[in-house]
């Protein structure tokens, strides 16, 4: 009978009463996938008699394996079609029929390869039941159907293949993943007689990228990045994108002049993806030598980790070779940060205040909020041993904002006692100007204790207005909007002074300590702050001058016209206490 011209439905309704059999297979193998059953002329049903060991059957088995019906001998054995099967795929099928003839399945099911006329490989899926039984209760006739699934194979091979590629592929680049890395990179450290470095690269606070310019822009700049990648390896090196923004690459290495080099290359390279605004693009590498080709790929990388954890938190762009000093700076850091919040909860975070004295009246007229940790065992930790860790780790916001609340209730506290108002100035990380909530939380401090904004004066580095300088704008503009001073720190420092003045609304800048120091020593140097000077006195700008330890550096700023003094010539820092003592004593 010729199948082809019956749907599946029609082809239900006119099976025989042997067929009904069939019938009940089908709609067992239904329940799993009804795409195998759509069309009928991939159907074929077949009949075994045990007993005789012939079998009967429709001609789809025999025509979809390149044979005429004319073809085939009058009696059909089952060794007909079972010596055709597959080497690899005999065993299992000659398994599944014996555990259904001795009833541990209750039925026979199976998928093989059969060999074609034409010598190809055609794929079956087959399905059967025992029909009837002797006397003795042993298996005569068994009845199944059996349907052309070669289409299917070859798409699952395929997709199997491409399912291999994807397993060396990172979905997002297209370049390689952490698999491919794993392989190529073993094989190199092995086998190459050159030296090679493991190298972790990152983008630091890549999150913000995300955050500020949306996940397609931060997505293309790590497209970016792999396409710069890929242009600057050398045949025998490898790259591949581990993690979001994290990459790793595998370098011959032959001296630090030449390493160096290529990282300024790539380097350029990566920053110059443009961004929708300015915005400036750190990014951090961590560098091990490899020494001992013995050593697995996971300790390298997590000693090229130690090392680029070391550099994250900075301004620039900046690489770090991994040592033992490293190591022992992250055991020491380990133990900070295991500390620092149960320190934070238990008051041990002190303020401490440094005065800033008027060059003309030698009278207090401010001073600086300084944080020291007056740990439990280890007396006093000056803040250089723990504010470069907390501004890597994030930290220093919640440190700022301590201090922050600390001063508000100390100028409401001396308000009330009736001392005249003093401008207390507080550090405030960079970190912050990534916080959209920043000026509100400071607002919501501030607002509890029902003080003038005047008093409170908040200072950022100069590096802070270097970049990102539109986040910047309206962060100061916000701030000013509430009444704060804003104060520029470590003036002199960076390359961007003049840029800053030009283009935000400054009330005060702080000269920078080593600034102050080293142009001091010559004339030309003085020239320059006295420039600066002149400059903020005709911009209305209040100048601190910090770092001020000996007489001649009194004079020459009070010469110049520098209105404030902040150094050890005058006061060191001093707990609170000791603060307010002296600004009664100053007052008389």
């Amino acid at each position: 009978m010729d199948y082809s011209k019956y749907t599946y439905e029609a082809l239900i309704d006119r099976i025989t009463d042997f067929e009904m059999i069939n019938n009940e297979l089908l709609k067992e193998k239904e329940q799993e996938s009804r795409l195998d059953f759509a069309w009928s002329r991939n159907l074929g049903h077949w009949y075994f008699n045990l007993k005789t060991n012939s079998v009967s059957f429709n001609k789809l088995k025999v025509t979809t394996l390149g044979y005429r019906m004319e073809d085939i001998p009058e009696k059909i054995t089952y060794q007909f079609f079972t010596d055709k099967i597959h080497p690899e795929d005999y065993q299992n099928t000659m398994n599944a029929m014996i555990l259904h003839i001795q009833g541990k399945a209750s039925t026979y099911e199976t998928q093989y390869r059969i060999q074609a006329k034409d010598k190809s490989w055609k794929w079956f899926y087959d399905r059967g039941k025992i029909t009837q039984r002797g006397i003795d209760g042993k298996p005569e006739f068994i009845a199944g159907i059996i349907f052309d699934i070669t289409a299917r194979k070859e798409q699952e091979l395929k997709l199997k293949e491409e399912n291999k590629n994807l397993i060396y592929t990172d979905e997002l680049t297209n370049g390689a993943n952490k698999n491919s890395f794993k392989l190529h990179a073993e094989k190199l450290i092995k086998d190459d007689a050159n030296q090679y470095v493991f190298i972790v690269l990152d983008i630091d606070n890549f999150k913000l990228i995300n955050d500020l310019f949306g996940h397609e822009q931060g997505d293309s700049l790590l497209k970016h990045m792999a396409y710069v990648l890929s242009q600057q390896i050398n045949q025998d090196e490898v790259f591949a994108r581990i993690t979001d923004d994290k990459f790793f690459l595998l370098l011959e290495y032959s001296d630090k002049n030449k390493l160096e080099s290529r990282f300024n290359k790539i380097n350029e390279e990566i920053s110059s993806f443009e961004f929708l605004t300015n915005f400036n693009i750190v990014i951090c590498s961590g560098i091990f030598v490899i020494n001992n080709t013995d050593m697995t790929l996971d300790t390298m990388s997590d000693r090229a980790i130690l090392a680029v954890n070391m550099i994250k938190g900075g301004y620039t762009s900046a690489y770090s070779f991994y040592d033992d000093n490293i190591r022992n700076k992250i055991i020491m850091e380990s133990s900070i940060e295991n500390e620092m919040h149960e320190a934070l909860k238990n008051g041990d975070f002190k303020v401490f205040l440094q005065p800033k004295y008027d060059f003309k009246s030698e009278k207090i007229a401010g001073a600086e909020a300084l944080i020291r940790w007056q740990h439990p065992q280890k007396w006093i930790v000056m803040p250089d041993n723990f504010i470069p860790l907390f501004e890597k780790n994030g930290f220093v916001t919640k440190i700022d904002m301590y201090v922050f609340e600390e001063i508000c209730k100390l100028q409401k506290e001396w308000a009330l006692e009736g001392l005249k108002p003093l401008v207390v100035s507080i550090n405030q990380s960079r970190l912050h100007l990534n916080n959209p909530a920043y000026v509100d939380t400071l607002k919501s401090i501030f607002d509890k204790y029902n003080i003038q904004p005047e008093v409170i004066e908040l200072e950022l580095t100069e590096s802070v207005f270097s970049n990102n300088i539109d986040i910047v704008l309206d962060v100061t503009r916000r701030l000013h909007n509430i009444g704060f001073r804003i104060s520029i720190d470590d003036f002199g420092s960076g390359y961007s002074s003049l840029n800053v003045l030009k283009d935000i609304f400054i009330d005060v800048i702080k000269l920078d300590r080593e600034f102050l120091k080293d142009t001091l020593n010559t004339a030309r140097g003085k020239i320059i702050i006295k420039s600066i000077i002149a400059m903020s006195k005709e911009l209305e700008i209040e100048t601190v001058a910090e770092g001020v330890e000996t007489k001649d550096h009194v004079e020459f700023l009070r010469e110049i016209g520098c209105d404030l003094a902040q150094g050890y010539y005058y006061a060191k820092p001093m707990p609170v206490s000791y603060f307010k003592d002296l600004l009664k004593e100053d007052a008389l």
